[in-house]
Parts: structure tokens; C-alpha cells; sequence
């Protein structure tokens, strides 16, 4: 009888040990795998990371002309400001698998906004795309009509926006989101007298560089434009050098 509980024990003990043991591996494969230098340093590097889109960007809304006469229309303007590093995808997205940045004010019965006007895109090269996309960068306004009903009340009429952005970088692009902005509108009686806000936003719109006007004609019609310089000045210098080369 001792003798099998000897055996009893030092096979317990030894199960014991055999679950210690494997525990311990067990353990030491774990902190091999995730050791505590690599989880701080990956918790830094997320910790740099961009949660959103909505991070990279700001928005400010403004009026060219206040009060706003009701039933009269005035200029605003939904100032967009991307972190630097980083761009939106254009209203129009180069490809399907990107959102395009969209401006929405919903609906309102007594102030109206309509003829969204997003701004010219610049073209910019994606590594992992492989071809250039148009993007906005830096400081791009989006323009728009405020329009106050006939019959609206004077007052502070307040009003909000959902601004859809993705922002990406050269290398990878972060999820879409969605960027409240709100636009106080001052309304006057109709037939009031606006008094311009002078925001050189507005002029810049009304005065465009000549490049604004020039590029998207270029990007739609390069080749032809190309060939038919390339044909002028042929022709050109055929002219020329009759006029200039000796008769024989």
C-alpha cells in the first residue's frame, strides 16, 4: 500500500512538473512573440498614426457680403485647409475605389445653398497607384450660393454642412470621414443693402490666375496642343529659312 502511494505521488509530482514546464515554455513563446519593447514601440507608432481623415483636416466658412437681403443671394465659401504631408481626393476621383471630397448643407426652408463649386485639382503621383490622381492640397475653398427665402425672418439663421473627405499621403490612404462645418447667416429685410466682407477668398474667385484657366485646357487637350505647336513651328521655320537662305 505505501508503496503505491509512493508511485501515486511521484506521478502527481511528475504531471506537475510536466504542466510547470509546459507552462513555462508556454509563456516564454508568448513574451517571444510579443515582448514588451516591441508592443511599446508599436503602441508609439500607432500613437503618431492619424485616427481619421477628419484629423488631417479644418474647415472655416465664410460670406462675401452680410446681411444677406432675403431673396437675395450671396457668395459663401467652405475654406478647406489639409494638413501638409497629406491631400483629399478631388470631387471627382481619379479612380472608383477613392471617395471624392463632397460638400452637402442638406435642406433648409428658409436659407437655401446650392451651386457647390469645388475647386480646380492638382494632379499628384501615389506610389501604391501607380498614375497620377487629382487631389485638393493645402488651402482649397469650395464655393457656393447663399440664398435666403422671400419670406425669411431677419436674424441669425444657422446652418450645417457634412464635409465627406479621404486624406492620403504618398504611400497609403486613410478611411473616409465626415467633417461638420456650420454657417451663420445673418439675414436682413428684403431690399436690405449688403456690405461686403472684402475676404480675399472671394477675390481670388472672381480674379482667376491665368494658370487656373489655362491647366485644364492643357490636361484635356495637351496632345493636340502639342502637335499642333509642333506643326506651326515647322511651318515656321520653313518660312524662315526661305526667306533667309541664299538662292542658288
Amino acid at each position: 500500500m505505501r508503496i503505491r502511494n509512493r508511485g501515486a505521488v511521484t506521478t502527481l509530482f511528475l504531471g506537475v512538473l510536466l504542466l510547470f514546464g509546459m507552462g513555462t515554455e508556454a509563456l516564454q513563446a508568448q513574451t517571444e512573440r510579443n515582448p514588451g519593447g516591441d508592443l511599446q514601440e508599436q503602441f508609439e507608432a500607432d500613437s503618431t498614426r492619424p485616427s481619421s481623415s477628419a484629423d488631417l483636416v479644418s474647415v472655416e466658412t465664410r460670406l462675401a457680403a452680410t446681411p444677406v437681403p432675403a431673396g437675395q443671394s450671396v457668395d459663401g465659401a467652405l475654406v478647406l485647409e489639409v494638413e501638409e504631408g497629406w491631400h483629399v481626393n478631388a470631387h471627382r476621383p481619379t479612380f472608383d475605389y477613392l471617395i471624392g471630397t463632397t460638400l452637402d448643407w442638406g435642406t433648409s426652408s428658409d436659407v437655401t445653398i446650392d451651386d457647390v463649386r469645388y475647386p480646380e485639382p492638382k494632379r499628384f503621383e501615389l506610389d501604391f497607384a501607380g498614375d497620377a490622381i487629382d487631389v485638393y492640397e493645402g488651402r482649397a475653398p469650395i464655393f457656393f450660393t447663399v440664398r435666403p427665402a422671400q419670406g425669411t425672418e431677419p436674424g441669425e439663421h444657422r446652418l450645417t454642412g457634412r464635409l465627406r473627405v479621404q486624406a492620403c499621403n504618398d504611400r497609403t490612404c486613410l478611411r473616409p470621414s465626415t467633417v461638420t462645418a456650420s454657417l451663420s447667416v445673418p439675414v436682413a429685410e428684403a431690399g436690405a443693402t449688403p456690405t461686403s466682407t472684402e475676404d480675399p477668398v472671394f477675390e481670388e474667385a472672381r480674379s482667376p490666375s491665368i494658370w487656373s484657366t489655362v491647366l485644364p485646357i492643357v490636361r484635356q487637350y495637351g496632345l493636340f496642343l502639342a502637335g499642333g505647336m509642333l506643326v506651326l513651328g515647322t511651318v515656321l521655320f520653313l518660312v524662315v529659312y526661305s526667306w533667309i537662305s541664299p538662292e542658288p
